[in-house]
């Protein structure tokens, strides 16, 4: 709808609009030999003689040509590179952490988040560790350098690394050294320090760039530019955008006269135009100055920007436009000066533009054009003028083809403004104040397309559009309309689309489109038809859309369509539709789609369009139908039918289905919001070819077994907010081609395990389920996941290996569930494929067990690239950061409760040291066990074992250990004496690696003396714990070494440890011996008692076989030993 804008002026285009004066204004001769530096700039009457230009356009194309090979060389060069690219390697990812390495087809490319000067250095030997040296990286992008890092050193980058392009942006970066990209200047072609704190161009580091082509020094602190900063390169492109810029030096682009093409100075604070450096740009195409402070352009006579074809001065502070201001831009084709405060402008302006093909001065105060404004622009075919308050515009016989006046307070158009444009095609009134009376004085022969919608033509007459017979496109939109005159458009035969939506119409007059065999769209929207306008339509025969969405109609006769035997797409929605008829009749052979959607019907006639063989779309979404109306749909009746909406519609079942309704081509299906409960085994078995479904937004409790297994062609299944609690493994069976499956907003709190054949599923949507764990086999069949959503659940726990089998994921959201700790074991095997991680708004337990997530998100900041930047679900990037309005925040403990996860410094919320337990043990006169424990540490780079006697501390030993060592010997110590052993973390927060760590052996046999800067400060911190131990004295026969001092003596040792070790066998076995003496003398004086107490019987004792030894019947039964052993317990407190 048209908004009102207070106090707009009107005004009035007056009759001499677009007249031209009869003859031109000669050109005056302009002083010669003027010398622009160093430099001849030639006169400045060499552009207004035809001969002349034509040179000068031939030696603009030149450069251009010159150009165009040159980037064909930068391909050539890529192409060559390319086989290296392809035998390059990416290193492991443990060997450089923080910075992810992908191999794609052109070449390697890394990605360094929250990198240090350590991280890189690292980064790129790994590379040339696998690689070999000279291998091409394609692309390095380091964000978020490390913040203390203020200069960039020459040894940044190893020898042998080789970078085509180099991007470091959010740093601290204020000075770069001189040999910084000295083993860069043989590959380097494009360079990047955006927003970092550069206060100059850093021209003594980039000179020896001599591959450089593009330079982007965006959103620095750069405020003038000296004269020479970029001497000794070749760009074609250079990018200062963003910084504040004031004051550019006359020779400060000295150097790039002949190779820079594209210079982006936007942004900044320039007052003055820079024209004194941009005239010996010989090759600038392209120059952007928006957002400056520019008010006007200097001509001093003499300066030209002779090859100058792209000019942005748009968001500045020109006022005016001053006589031929443009002189120096001889062949500029496209001008912007939108959203400045332009309100006059002289009639020679442009006069000097002989090329220009496109203007941009919309959106500025322009309130008077001189009829002769545009005299000399014979090529000009865009004229941009909306949000003015224009009123005069000239030019005769000018090509103009495009003139946009919209929203410029226009109250009225007088007789012959447009005639001078005899070719003008597309001319835009929208949202003006015009009256159907300015409709009159419309006369342009030539005129294809006239928008005039948001204007007042309530008092439209049959003569408004006679000067207009070329129109084919008439839009009209709320424009007030409420009736229309018969032969309003008996001179516009050539109408091919009309729109009248948004108006007042009731009806419209029979004959109005008669012998209108063009017309073949009309729009009739949002008016008050109470029926269809059959009469008048009957006429356009050749008529393809016709839309009445949005009125009043309650019946139709399909029959009174029967003349518009073209007619491919019918809209009768939104409008109050009870019943249909007249399908026996109405051969509308061509129908492809048919939207009934939002009326009142609850039933179809059994003949629905049934001569409409090619229908393939119908929406019937909003009725009242209680069922599929399976008769009227059905193949028989509608063979071509692929696409049915039945979307919240009062269905209680899906049909009852007759034996010969079937769908047989039918690929989708929409029936969300009904009634729907249950999902049955025979619902889809007249749906072969179904592709898609959709089932969301119902209230289904329950799917039946075998509910899917009739659509094996399945690609979508959309079953998200309903109500369901289960969903077993077998429901989902026998869909080997489904790709899409939303689950989102049910009750599922389980997962069981999804069966083998999902096997081609590639986004699974479980959010906003009550899902409390994954398990680990639960996603191991989805071997071609991309997408997965989980967020919104109750999820607590993630088993490690959940993810594994998922080697296509790209995208993981985990957000907004109750994950106290993210499962970092798990996120591991994903690191190296996947684009988006989603984990904000878990109740994060920041403690020591987040320290190893800290570092792992910090060195992935472009996968979880929500620190700092916009979220939105389903795109690149990831929300740690931001999700609509949160950041990843600490719950507990309750000091650190809502501060930025990644803000915080790891100390802060974990103080609990690195070594958490340090042991000495077998301790020996030469040498000793250290044991320790500490906690896991993503940043660990391994361990350092330090050394030295308490009274020799200028002499330290030490080890370096990989980081799963837990235990070293120490040897060659001496005896009885007192050290001090130390285990220290080496790593990012820990102990700094040594400087010559190369050297050193890793878990070496021997011990190393550490000198120099390298000695580790031995004491208990937070990333070490030390102890003390003394050896002991070692035997008289050995000495200080720890070796024996004669053959005898070894002898002597050998002897006395055997003889222990016989004597205590010895021992052992006389001990054995007399308890069994002992006892055996008890048991014999037992058997001697018994035998003295029986009394003598007469008769032989009887026969006693084993059985009376066996146990009690009752122990045997319940026992596995005796009960008087059974019966044995604890013993008691008292006891």
């Amino acid at each position: 709808m048209r908004c009102i804008v207070p106090g707009r002026r009107s005004l009035t285009l007056p009759v001499d609009l677009f007249r031209q004066e009869s003859l031109m204004a000669k050109a005056a001769e302009a002083p010669c030999n003027l010398s622009g530096g160093k430099q001849d700039y030639g006169c400045d009457d060499t552009m207004t003689r035809d001969p002349q230009r034509r040179r000068d356009h031939s030696r603009t194309v030149n450069r251009w040509i010159a150009r165009m090979v040159l980037q064909i060389l930068l391909i050539q060069n890529f192409v060559t590179f390319k086989a290296v690219a392809q035998i390059a390697e990416c290193p492991p990812s443990e060997t450089i952490p923080g910075c992810p390495c992908y191999n794609f087809e052109d070449g390697l490319f890394l990605e360094c988040a929250g990198a240090t000067e350590e991280t890189l250095k690292t980064t790129l030997q790994g590379v040339l560790s696998i690689s070999g040296t000279g291998t091409m990286v394609q692309s390095l992008s380091v964000y978020e350098l490390d913040k203390s890092i203020e200069e960039l050193r020459e040894d940044a980058f190893p020898p042998g690394s080789q970078i085509r392009h180099l991007q470091i942006s959010h740093s601290s970066l204020r000075e770069i050294s001189e040999g910084a990209f000295t083993n860069l200047k043989d590959s380097l072609e494009s360079l990047a320090l955006v927003s970092g704190r550069l206060s100059h161009v850093p021209q003594k580091s980039l000179a020896d760039l001599r591959k450089l082509a593009a330079l982007d020094l965006e959103t620095n602190l750069i405020q003038d530019l000296s004269s020479y900063c970029f001497y000794g390169l070749k760009l074609m492109k250079l990018t200062l955008k963003g910084n504040q810029i004031s004051k550019i030096s006359e020779y400060a682009f000295a150097g790039l006269e002949d190779s820079l093409s594209d210079l982006d100075l936007a942004e900044n604070k320039l007052k003055l135009f820079p024209m004194a450096p941009m005239r010996r740009l010989e090759s600038l195409a392209s120059l952007r100055l928006a957002w400056n402070e520019i008010s006007e352009l200097p001509d001093d006579g003499y300066s030209l920007l002779s090859s100058l074809l792209i000019l942005d001065l748009s968001s500045n502070n020109f006022e005016k436009l001053a006589e031929d201001c443009f002189r120096p831009c001889p062949i500029l084709h496209t001008l912007s000066l939108y959203y400045n405060s332009i309100e006059s402008i002289h009639k020679d302006a442009f006069v000097s533009l002989k090329d220009l093909e496109s203007i941009d001065l919309s959106h500025n105060k322009i309130v008077f054009l001189d009829v002769t404004t545009f005299k000399g622009n014979e090529r000009l075919r865009t004229i941009e003028l909306s949000h003015n308050h224009i009123h005069y515009i000239g030019g005769e016989d000018l090509p103009i083809r495009t003139l946009n006046l919209k929203n410029c307070s226009i109250i009225t158009i007088e007789n012959g403004a447009f005639r001078g444009l005899n070719n003008l095609f597309d001319l835009n009134l929208d949202d003006n104040l015009l009256t159907a009376s300015a409709l009159l004085n419309l006369h342009i022969p030539g005129l294809r397309t006239l928008v005039a919608s948001g204007n007042n033509f309530s008092q439209i007459t049959e003569h408004c559009f006679n000067g207009l017979p070329s129109l084919q496109e008439l839009l009209l939109d709320d424009s007030q309309i409420g009736q229309l005159p018969e032969t309003i458009f008996v001179l516009n035969r050539n109408l091919v689309r009309l729109h009248l939506n948004c108006n007042h119409l009731r009806t419209l007059p029979p004959g109005i489109f008669d012998r209108m065999h063009s017309l073949r769209e009309i729009r009739l929207d949002y008016n008050r038809f109470q029926d269809i306008p059959y009469s008048a339509l009957a006429s356009a025969r050749n008529l393809e859309i016709l839309t009445l969405s949005t009125n009043e109609i309650i019946n139709v006769d399909v029959a009174s369509f029967a003349s518009l035997k073209h007619l491919r797409e019918l809209d009768l929605s939104h409008n109050k539709i009870e019943t249909m008829s007249g399908f026996a009749m109405a051969n509308l052979s061509l129908l492809t789609s048919v939207d009934l959607s939002h009326n009142n019907l609850n039933a179809l006639p059994a003949n629905f369009f049934a001569h409409s063989s090619l229908l393939r779309r119908v929406d019937l979404s909003e009725n009242k139908f209680r069922q599929i109306p399976a008769v009227a749909l059905s193949g028989q009746n509608l063979p071509g039918l692929a696409w049915l909406n039945l979307t919240r519609n009062p269905l209680n079942r899906i049909h009852d289905l007759p034996s010969e309704a079937m769908y047989p081509i039918l690929q989708e299906v929409h029936i969300s919001g009904t009634n729907l409960s249950i999902v049955t085994s025979q619902d889809f078995e007249a749906f072969p070819a179904l592709l898609h479904l959709y089932l969301g937004q119902n209230g289904i409790l329950r799917v039946s077994p075998g509910a899917f297994r009739s659509l094996p062609n399945l690609l979508t299944l959309h079953l998200g907010m309903n109500s369901l609690e289960i969903l077993p493994k077998e429901r989902l069976q026998g869909m080997e081609h489904l790709r899409i499956l939303n689950l989102t907003h049910n009750r599922l709190k389980e997962l069981e395990e999804f069966p083998e054949d999902l096997k081609s599923l590639q986004i699974l949507d479980l959010s906003y389920n009550q899902i409390g764990i994954v398990g680990k086999v639960t996603f191991k069949n989805l071997i071609s996941l991309i997408e997965l959503h989980l967020y919104g659940n109750w999820i607590n726990a993630i088993s490690s290996e959940a993810f594994r089998p998922l080697k296509k994921l790209r995208l993981l959201d985990l957000s907004r569930n109750y994950l106290e700790n993210l499962p970092l074991n798990a996120f591991r095997p994903l690191e190296t494929q996947i684009r988006s991680l989603r984990a904000e708004e878990n109740p994060l337990h920041c403690g020591c067990e987040s320290q190893e997530l800290w570092e792992w998100l910090r060195d992935h900041q472009k996968l979880v690239s929500g620190v700092g930047g916009g979220r939105s679900r389903g795109r690149n990037g990831v929300g740690v950061g931001d999700v609509e309005g949160g950041l990843l925040r600490c719950e507990q403990p309750p000091e650190l409760r809502g501060l930025v996860f990644l803000d915080l410094d790891p100390h802060a919320f974990c103080s609990a040291p690195l070594v958490l337990k340090l042991a000495i043990q077998d301790i020996q006169p030469f040498s000793v066990l250290v044991s320790w424990q500490s906690r896991n540490h993503s940043g660990l780079h391994g361990y350092q074992v330090a050394y030295h006697a308490l009274d020799n501390v200028d002499e330290v030993r030490g080890k370096l250990l990989d980081p799963k060592a837990r235990s070293v010997r120490l040897t060659k110590l001496v005896s009885d004496t007192r050290y001090l052993i130390c285990v220290l973390g080496l790593g990012s927060w820990g102990t700094p690696i040594p400087e010559d760590i190369g050297s050193w052996q890793w878990n070496a046999s021997h011990d190393d003396v550490i000198v120099g800067s390298s000695l580790p400060v031995m004491v208990n911190s937070p990333t070490s714990r030390c102890t003390e131990v003394r050896t002991l004295d070692a035997p008289d026969s050995v000495v200080g070494d720890g070796t024996v001092s004669d053959r005898g003596g070894l002898a002597s040792i050998l002897t006395r440890r055997l003889g222990l070790i016989v004597g205590s066998c010895m021992g052992f076995v006389v001990f054995v011996v007399l308890i069994s003496v002992l006892g055996y003398m008890k048991m014999k004086k037992q058997r001697a008692t018994i035998k003295r107490d029986q009394p003598l019987s007469s008769n032989p004792p009887e026969y006693m076989s084993y059985r009376h030894f066996s146990l009690q019947s009752g122990d045997r039964a319940e026992n596995a030993c005796p009960s008087f052993i059974s019966n044995i317990g604890p013993p008691s407190l008292g006891s």
